[in-house]
Order: structure tokens, then sequence, then C-alpha cells
């Protein structure tokens, strides 16, 4: 539980197409430049100030076993504010492995109690099979009902288990990239929590470098960005940290 609420103070829902499509994001600091890094296709179709951002305010996160469980909660829910931010430059994107930095202007910052990730860059390394995954988002299924044409959409974790194995499954798209991507199987679909609204959310193990390698933690890390679904084989895509180190050194280098 301790990481989740670490987690969730790094990450961001973000709303496009006038608050229709639902993503997510994280908070990262990188050098001396606040970054949100998602997916590209979250940000990709609408310009910056189209986009609106929810932070974490006060309170900490709780299990919700349902959505009906959030429904009958829903009434002493206050939704938190929306915002909209001022970016720095262009947005920084790898759009082959869809992943993209938007940096914060030099006035801006997280709004409640929300914080950066101190990213700092480590080579890429080998995850141990069965390693506990966390991913943190907004799937759009997770949501009730408040008000006429209003929504609540939920902040949920999802407790994923690495498999190196997945890369071997059979007809994996063309575009899968295995040496800057990795899966995770998907079983949340089982309960009908489909996973829109995950696209851009961080993935999470514990662990630290050391001098004399990983070290496994309580320390949350930032190990990839998950990107997309492949429903046939009902596993997450998540791209990796050699694209993602990429990207963000690209967003600290930008003037």
């Amino acid at each position: 539980m301790a990481l989740q609420q670490v987690i969730s103070g790094h990450t961001v829902i973000i709303l496009m197409n006038k608050r229709r499509e639902v993503g997510t994001g994280t908070l990262v600091s990188v050098g001396t430049k606040n970054v949100i890094l998602t997916a590209y296709h979250n940000v990709s179709r609408a310009a910056s100030d189209e986009l609106q951002f929810g932070f974490k305010h006060e309170g900490k996160v709780t299990e919700v076993a349902s959505v009906r469980e959030m429904s009958n909660d829903a009434a002493k829910v206050k939704p938190n504010p929306l915002y909209t931010l001022k970016f720095s430059g262009e947005v920084v994107c790898d759009e082959s492995h869809d992943i993209a930095a938007l940096i914060l202007d030099s006035g801006e910052g997280p709004r409640g109690i929300a914080t950066c990730y101190k990213y700092s860059r480590v080579e890429p390394f080998l995850i141990p099979d069965g390693k506990s995954v966390l991913i943190f988002g907004f799937p759009v299924d997770f949501s009730t009902i408040i008000g006429p044409q209003r929504k609540l959409v939920g902040a949920t974790p999802n407790h994923l288990r690495y498999d190196s194995k997945l890369n071997a499954a059979r007809f994996l798209p063309s575009s899968y990239d295995p040496e800057n991507e990795f899966l995770l199987r998907y079983l949340s679909i089982e309960d009908g929590l489909r996973p829109h609204g995950y696209s851009g959310a961080g993935a999470w193990c514990s662990l630290e470098k050391s001098e004399k390698g990983i070290l496994w933690t309580p320390e949350p890390y930032l190990i990839g960005v998950i990107t997309s679904y492949l429903s046939e084989h009902k596993m997450l895509v998540a791209t990796g940290l050699g694209p993602i180190s990429e990207l963000l050194s690209r967003a600290e280098a930008r003037n």
C-alpha cells in the first residue's frame, strides 16, 4: 500500500477531446525540468492548451473493490479540480515507441499534494520473472455517473507480474519491439475492467541501483510506460527504460 501512496502522487489524469477521452501520465523531474511523461497518442491530436490535467489532492489512496462500491461512495466524493497547464516548447516525442514528454513551463508545477518523480538514468536491466509490476491509472470503465453528462473516473492500481516468456507468444504484431518494449498479462479484463484509460500510465517496480547491481527495495522505480493493449492476447504493451531514458535526456537538453 505504501508504494501506491507514493506512485499516486506522481500520477495525473489527462482529459482529451473536450473531456471525451481519458489517459494517464506521470510527473517526472529530470535535471532542472519538470515534465509529464505519457503515451504519445494521448497528446498527438490536440494542442497542449486543449488538454486538461488532474492531480492528487488530499487524502490517501484506498482500495475500492468494484465500480459498484465506487458508485455507492460517489455522493461523498468531491471530484478533484482540472487544470489547463502551460508548457515550454513543443512536445518531445518518440513516435515509434509511442511515448512523449510535455515540458512544464518554469512557472508551472504540480497541484494539490502531487509531486514529481525524480528520475535518474539507469541502464536497462533484466527484470526477474515473477517480479511484481504496479500500474496506476484511470481506466474509463472504473467510473460512475455523478450528474447530467458528468462521470467520475477513479484512479485504480493494478498489480501485474513480469513474465519474459510472454515475448515468445505467437502472432504478436510486427510493430512490437522486444528489445525496447515488454508485455504484461492483463487479468482485470476478466472482471470487466477494460484497460482503456491506462494509456500513458507508468509501470513501476520496487528497486534501486547499487554498486553491486540492482537491489530490490520498497522504493518505487519507473521501468516503463503503458502504450497499448493486445486484446487477442490480453496483454499490455509497455515501452521500456531505453527509449524512456533517451526521451527524457532530449527533454532535459531542450532550451
